[in-house]
Protein backbone atom coordinates (compact mmCIF):
# COMPACT_ATOMS: atom_id res chain seq x y z
CA UNK A 1 0.00 0.00 0.00
CA UNK A 2 1.02 3.20 -1.28
CA UNK A 3 0.82 6.18 1.61
CA UNK A 4 0.22 9.43 1.03
CA UNK A 5 3.00 11.90 1.61
CA UNK A 6 2.99 13.78 4.79
CA UNK A 7 1.92 17.15 4.65
CA UNK A 8 4.05 20.22 5.79
CA UNK A 9 1.46 20.74 8.94
CA UNK A 10 1.97 17.24 9.71
CA UNK A 11 5.75 17.28 9.96
CA UNK A 12 5.64 19.38 12.80
CA UNK A 13 4.96 16.61 14.69
CA UNK A 14 7.90 14.89 14.34
CA UNK A 15 9.56 18.29 15.04
CA UNK A 16 8.15 18.30 18.14
CA UNK A 17 8.96 15.06 19.28
CA UNK A 18 12.92 15.45 18.49
CA UNK A 19 12.86 18.31 20.74
CA UNK A 20 10.81 16.99 23.51
CA UNK A 21 11.42 12.83 23.09
CA UNK A 22 8.05 12.26 24.01
CA UNK A 23 4.64 14.14 23.73
CA UNK A 24 1.59 12.46 24.55
CA UNK A 25 -1.85 13.53 22.24
CA UNK A 26 -3.18 15.97 24.18
CA UNK A 27 -0.12 17.96 24.09
CA UNK A 28 0.92 17.26 20.39
CA UNK A 29 -2.67 19.04 19.70
CA UNK A 30 -2.13 22.19 22.10
CA UNK A 31 1.69 22.77 21.03
CA UNK A 32 0.37 22.60 17.23
CA UNK A 33 -2.46 25.01 18.24
CA UNK A 34 -4.70 22.73 16.34
CA UNK A 35 -8.74 23.01 17.59
CA UNK A 36 -9.55 19.93 15.84
CA UNK A 37 -8.33 16.72 17.80
CA UNK A 38 -9.80 14.81 14.70
CA UNK A 39 -7.09 15.99 12.39
CA UNK A 40 -4.09 15.40 14.90
CA UNK A 41 -5.25 11.76 15.18
CA UNK A 42 -5.19 11.39 11.58
CA UNK A 43 -2.23 12.37 11.26
CA UNK A 44 -0.44 10.69 14.03
CA UNK A 45 -2.17 7.28 12.75
CA UNK A 46 -0.90 8.42 9.04
CA UNK A 47 3.10 8.57 10.83
CA UNK A 48 2.62 5.44 12.63
CA UNK A 49 1.45 3.78 8.90
CA UNK A 50 4.63 5.25 7.68
CA UNK A 51 6.89 3.92 10.39
CA UNK A 52 7.77 7.18 11.71
CA UNK A 53 6.60 6.96 14.81
CA UNK A 54 5.62 5.05 17.65
CA UNK A 55 3.76 4.89 20.64
CA UNK A 56 3.76 2.89 23.90
CA UNK A 57 0.19 3.01 24.32
CA UNK A 58 -1.09 0.24 26.42
CA UNK A 59 -5.09 -0.95 26.84
CA UNK A 60 -4.68 -3.57 29.94
CA UNK A 61 -6.42 -1.59 31.93
CA UNK A 62 -9.79 0.94 32.24
CA UNK A 63 -7.27 3.55 33.70
CA UNK A 64 -4.42 3.19 30.96
CA UNK A 65 -6.61 2.89 28.53
CA UNK A 66 -8.42 6.48 29.26
CA UNK A 67 -4.94 8.24 29.02
CA UNK A 68 -3.78 9.75 25.85
CA UNK A 69 -1.30 7.62 23.58
CA UNK A 70 2.35 9.15 24.16
CA UNK A 71 4.34 9.07 21.02
CA UNK A 72 8.23 8.90 20.40
CA UNK A 73 10.32 8.85 17.13
CA UNK A 74 11.44 5.84 15.17
CA UNK A 75 14.04 5.59 12.60
CA UNK A 76 12.93 6.37 9.36
CA UNK A 77 11.73 9.47 10.78
CA UNK A 78 15.52 10.68 9.57
CA UNK A 79 13.88 11.62 6.14
CA UNK A 80 11.59 14.28 7.65
CA UNK A 81 14.05 15.96 10.04
CA UNK A 82 17.70 15.84 8.25
CA UNK A 83 16.74 18.97 5.81
CA UNK A 84 16.16 20.61 9.38
CA UNK A 85 18.65 23.06 9.84
CA UNK A 86 19.06 22.42 13.40
CA UNK A 87 18.86 18.57 12.80
CA UNK A 88 21.94 17.12 15.24
CA UNK A 89 22.16 13.91 13.10
CA UNK A 90 24.75 12.59 16.14
CA UNK A 91 22.55 12.88 18.75
CA UNK A 92 19.83 11.61 16.58
CA UNK A 93 21.68 8.42 16.00
CA UNK A 94 22.69 8.32 19.59
CA UNK A 95 19.04 8.11 21.28
CA UNK A 96 16.93 6.72 18.24
CA UNK A 97 17.04 2.85 18.44
CA UNK A 98 16.48 2.83 21.92
CA UNK A 99 13.64 5.03 22.48
CA UNK A 100 11.31 2.34 22.50
CA UNK A 101 12.37 1.20 25.36
CA UNK A 102 12.86 3.79 27.78
CA UNK A 103 11.80 3.69 31.06
CA UNK A 104 8.40 4.90 32.33
CA UNK A 105 10.42 7.11 34.52
CA UNK A 106 12.35 8.47 32.00
CA UNK A 107 8.97 8.89 30.20
CA UNK A 108 7.01 10.74 32.36
CA UNK A 109 9.75 13.60 32.87
CA UNK A 110 9.80 13.80 29.39
CA UNK A 111 5.99 14.64 29.12
CA UNK A 112 6.43 16.88 32.46
CA UNK A 113 8.95 18.62 30.57
CA UNK A 114 6.51 19.51 28.02
CA UNK A 115 3.71 20.37 30.32
CA UNK A 116 6.13 23.18 32.21
CA UNK A 117 6.41 24.59 28.17
CA UNK A 118 2.54 24.85 28.16
CA UNK A 119 2.26 25.81 31.58
CA UNK A 120 4.69 29.40 30.53
CA UNK A 121 2.39 29.68 27.52
CA UNK A 122 -0.46 29.90 29.83
CA UNK A 123 0.80 32.62 31.91
CA UNK A 124 2.43 34.79 28.88
CA UNK A 125 0.65 38.12 27.98
CA UNK A 126 -0.30 38.82 25.02
CA UNK A 127 2.80 41.44 24.23
CA UNK A 128 5.70 38.87 25.51
CA UNK A 129 7.29 36.74 23.51
CA UNK A 130 8.29 33.51 24.74
CA UNK A 131 10.77 30.58 23.70
CA UNK A 132 11.38 27.84 24.95
CA UNK A 133 14.58 25.69 24.68
CA UNK A 134 15.05 21.86 25.46
CA UNK A 135 17.80 19.90 26.02
CA UNK A 136 17.99 18.69 22.29
CA UNK A 137 18.22 22.36 21.60
CA UNK A 138 20.83 23.16 23.41
CA UNK A 139 23.41 19.83 22.77
CA UNK A 140 25.58 22.52 20.79
CA UNK A 141 25.91 25.22 23.42
CA UNK A 142 28.81 24.48 25.57
CA UNK A 143 29.07 27.72 27.88
CA UNK A 144 25.08 26.49 29.28
CA UNK A 145 25.58 24.92 33.13
CA UNK A 146 25.86 20.83 33.18
CA UNK A 147 23.33 21.00 35.96
CA UNK A 148 20.86 18.08 34.45
CA UNK A 149 19.24 21.17 32.52
CA UNK A 150 15.68 20.87 31.61
CA UNK A 151 14.35 23.75 29.38
CA UNK A 152 16.11 27.42 29.09
CA UNK A 153 13.53 30.18 29.12
CA UNK A 154 13.09 33.49 27.08
CA UNK A 155 10.83 35.66 28.06
CA UNK A 156 10.80 39.51 25.95
CA UNK A 157 8.66 42.25 26.37
CA UNK A 158 9.59 45.17 24.70
CA UNK A 159 13.43 45.96 25.46
CA UNK A 160 12.95 44.02 28.80
CA UNK A 161 14.10 40.03 28.46
CA UNK A 162 14.14 37.28 31.49
CA UNK A 163 16.44 34.40 31.67
CA UNK A 164 15.75 31.48 33.42
CA UNK A 165 17.72 27.61 33.25
CA UNK A 166 14.43 24.95 34.34
CA UNK A 167 15.38 21.84 36.33
CA UNK A 168 12.72 19.43 37.29
CA UNK A 169 12.98 16.70 39.74
CA UNK A 170 10.93 13.65 39.77
CA UNK A 171 9.10 11.75 42.47
CA UNK A 172 11.55 10.41 45.20
CA UNK A 173 14.30 12.34 44.16
CA UNK A 174 16.40 12.40 46.99
CA UNK A 175 17.73 15.74 48.78
CA UNK A 176 21.64 15.09 48.15
CA UNK A 177 20.82 15.27 44.62
CA UNK A 178 18.98 18.71 45.17
CA UNK A 179 22.05 20.01 47.13
CA UNK A 180 24.37 18.72 44.31
CA UNK A 181 22.38 20.51 41.38
CA UNK A 182 22.62 23.81 43.53
CA UNK A 183 26.36 23.87 44.17
CA UNK A 184 26.75 22.98 40.29
CA UNK A 185 24.46 26.48 40.08
CA UNK A 186 26.23 28.10 42.70
CA UNK A 187 29.84 27.14 41.23
CA UNK A 188 28.51 28.27 37.94
CA UNK A 189 28.16 31.69 39.02
CA UNK A 190 31.39 32.15 40.20
CA UNK A 191 32.75 31.32 37.36
CA UNK A 192 30.97 33.68 35.40
CA UNK A 193 30.83 31.15 32.68
CA UNK A 194 27.73 32.48 31.83
CA UNK A 195 28.47 36.36 31.24
CA UNK A 196 31.70 35.86 29.51
CA UNK A 197 30.13 33.91 26.63
CA UNK A 198 27.08 36.14 26.26
CA UNK A 199 28.79 39.61 26.45
CA UNK A 200 28.04 40.10 29.94
CA UNK A 201 23.83 38.76 29.92
CA UNK A 202 22.75 38.91 33.68
CA UNK A 203 22.52 35.49 34.90
CA UNK A 204 19.17 33.35 34.33
CA UNK A 205 17.09 32.78 37.22
CA UNK A 206 17.29 29.00 38.38
CA UNK A 207 13.99 27.66 38.84
CA UNK A 208 14.01 24.18 40.52
CA UNK A 209 10.43 22.41 40.69
CA UNK A 210 10.44 19.99 43.38
CA UNK A 211 8.28 16.86 43.60
CA UNK A 212 7.03 17.68 47.22
CA UNK A 213 6.73 20.38 49.55
CA UNK A 214 8.92 18.81 52.31
CA UNK A 215 11.49 18.87 49.68
CA UNK A 216 10.81 22.34 48.56
CA UNK A 217 11.18 23.61 52.37
CA UNK A 218 14.22 21.31 52.55
CA UNK A 219 16.15 23.34 49.41
CA UNK A 220 14.97 26.49 50.43
CA UNK A 221 16.41 26.44 54.35
CA UNK A 222 19.52 24.82 52.53
CA UNK A 223 19.90 27.28 50.02
CA UNK A 224 18.74 30.21 52.47
CA UNK A 225 21.72 28.88 54.80
CA UNK A 226 24.70 28.84 51.67
CA UNK A 227 23.83 32.77 50.32
CA UNK A 228 23.93 33.94 53.91
CA UNK A 229 27.53 32.99 53.73
CA UNK A 230 27.87 34.62 50.29
CA UNK A 231 28.39 37.72 49.55
CA UNK A 232 28.72 38.35 45.84
CA UNK A 233 28.15 35.58 42.56
CA UNK A 234 24.80 34.13 43.75
CA UNK A 235 22.25 32.85 41.88
CA UNK A 236 18.52 34.01 41.89
CA UNK A 237 16.86 30.48 43.21
CA UNK A 238 12.88 30.05 42.66
CA UNK A 239 11.00 27.59 43.91
CA UNK A 240 7.57 25.55 43.44
CA UNK A 241 6.34 22.20 43.41
CA UNK A 242 4.64 19.75 41.02
CA UNK A 243 0.94 20.01 42.33
CA UNK A 244 1.22 23.92 43.02
CA UNK A 245 2.03 24.43 38.82
CA UNK A 246 -0.88 21.75 38.16
CA UNK A 247 -3.59 23.01 40.46
CA UNK A 248 -2.39 26.74 40.02
CA UNK A 249 -4.88 29.14 39.29
CA UNK A 250 -4.31 31.64 36.43
CA UNK A 251 -3.08 34.65 38.16
CA UNK A 252 -1.11 33.22 41.17
CA UNK A 253 2.43 33.45 41.74
CA UNK A 254 3.67 30.07 42.61
CA UNK A 255 7.38 30.82 42.77
CA UNK A 256 9.04 31.30 46.54
CA UNK A 257 12.54 33.15 46.02
CA UNK A 258 15.15 32.16 48.34
CA UNK A 259 16.96 35.29 49.60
Amino acid sequence: MILPPTTKQQTQIPKLLYRFRFLNTNQIQKLMGHKLPTRIQAWLKDLKEKQYIGTNYKRKTFEEGNKPAIYYLKPKVRKILESEENFNINLFNSRIYKEHSRGEKFVNHCIFVADMYLFFLSKKEKKEDLQFFTKTDLVDYDYFPDTELDGYIVVKNGKKTKRYFLNIFDPYTPAFVYRNIFKKYSDYAKSKKWENSTGNTPLPLVLFVCHSDNMQKHIYFHAKSKFEKQTSNKISLFLTTRNTIQFAKKDTDIWQKVA
